[in-house]
């Protein structure tokens, strides 16, 4: 499939589509941190691959990614208690 580059939009319904429907997690791993490498701050990316991660129960890179999100958006209650 091809992207443009700085489409994290698209990247992003792609890991989703790729983890919950193909049943491929750790492909869907790759293209996030592929999005998180052209943009490291994109909120889109990195709530999708929070939840990734806690869905494989990897709870400290969970709770990192969750800091993360605060420290983006520390106005928004939802990061406080993802």
């Amino acid at each position: 499939v091809l992207l443009e580059p700085k489409g994290l939009r698209g990247r992003n319904a792609l890991a989703v589509y790729t983890s919950e429907f193909e049943n491929q997690p750790m492909q869907a791993v790759g293209l996030l941190r592929q999005n998180l490498a052209l943009d490291s701050n994109d909120i889109e990316t990195n709530v999708i691959y929070l939840r990734l991660l806690k869905k494989s129960q990897q709870w400290n890179k969970a709770l990192q990614k969750s800091l993360k999100l605060v420290s983006l958006q520390p106005q928004n209650p939802d990061f406080l208690f993802e």
